[in-house]
């Protein structure tokens, strides 16, 4: 099968991981595709390869300007007719209109609001969104909560998962010194206060937020707290050095639309590399070692884990069973079972 990626990012972006891993595991058995995201920052056009799998950068510009000039040059490099279509950001919505393909997914992996912060354009998003939700033969909900609110027999719940690297990397051992970490976009949906919480309330642990920010005024009282590390988003290969300097992880987010809506890609990262997790919204893991809390009583949870912290052998066993393997075989296996099923 022929898979061809339209992603929200870069190929080598920091917040990139899902479409990423996907498009790796299927590299595997099939030819794949991965279109970035154009970028008026960086915008050189071409073609290149990243191990098994072709990456495409386009005009920057995907809207309705540039969507048949850019599908012109897909069609001419790919060949799309026979090509299955994996697209994971609305705005690709006017180019996919002009495409011919054998079957288009829409994976869906936040509340559309992630799109448009401070909610402007937010209109065009949802345009786009609903032009996408009604064009797709398959939409692969990340979480429960995603599924219900899309409330469509085409809609399959995919969750976020774990890769076969991470589980065989060597567990870290703890640091010398507490840490509560947390690793990941430190964009609109964390909780600021929550975290400025944490750290007047666990003076002898250092709290370490390492990744890219959007708003820096954000980060302004956290800054001027003693025991706060703020570091630069990272490559997804020191994942293990910059796990293995928290004790713990947390998940912090805002309990709105786009936190619960969300699967957090750090919480099966922080199993696999033996770090208990703390979060304010749900996973499709279930373990001791992870505890969902309120905000109202994360603080309380943070204390009592950490008191007794989970064995790393249990973290990691119960990553396991969510790995990218399962989710890539799982998409393929939906979309040959259910291509004759949505052409009728």
């Amino acid at each position: 099968m022929k898979f061809v990626f339209f992603s929200g990012v870069a190929w080598n972006s920091c917040i990139g991981g899902r479409t990423v891993h996907l498009a790796a595991e299927l590299s595997k058995l099939h030819e794949v595709h991965f279109v970035e995201m154009p970028s008026l920052r960086k915008w050189r056009i071409g073609t290149r390869q990243e191990g098994k799998i072709t990456v495409h950068t386009l005009l920057p510009k995907s809207d309705r300007f540039a969507a048949g000039l850019n599908g012109a040059v897909l069609n001419r490099k790919i060949g799309l007719s026979d090509a299955h279509l994996i697209v994971s950001h609305p705005a690709w919505a006017p180019l996919i209109r002009k495409l011919s393909y054998a079957t288009l997914s829409y994976d869906y992996l936040d509340h559309p609001a992630v799109h448009a912060p401070g909610r402007r354009n937010f209109s065009r998003i949802i345009e786009a969104d609903q032009m996408l939700l009604k064009q797709a033969d398959f939409i692969f909900a990340v979480s429960a909560a995603l599924k219900e609110r899309l409330n469509s027999a085409k809609c399959h719940l995919l969750p976020n998962a774990v890769s076969e690297e991470l589980l065989a990397a060597e567990l870290p051992p703890p640091p010398a010194a507490g840490s509560i970490g947390f690793h990941g976009a430190l964009y609109e949906w964390v909780d600021y206060t929550l975290l400025e919480k944490i750290a007047d309330e666990f003076p002898e642990y250092q709290l370490c937020l390492t990744g890219p920010v959007r708003n820096i005024s954000n980060l302004h009282r956290l800054r001027q707290k003693r025991n706060v590390v703020i570091s630069p988003g990272f490559h997804f290969r020191e994942l293990p050095r910059v796990v293995g300097n928290f004790t713990i992880g947390i998940i912090p987010f805002l309990e709105n639309d786009v936190g619960l809506c969300s699967d957090p890609l750090k919480t099966y990262e922080y199993l696999a590399l033996g770090r208990a997790v703390i979060s304010t919204v749900p996973s499709a893991v279930q373990t001791p070692a992870f505890c969902r809390v309120s905000r109202k009583h994360f603080c309380t949870m943070l204390h009592k884990v950490l008191s007794a912290l989970p064995p790393a052998d249990m973290c990691r066993t119960a990553a396991g069973i969510h790995t990218w393997a399962m989710r890539a075989a799982c998409m393929v296996e939906l979309i040959q079972r259910g291509n004759k099923k949505y052409a009728e």
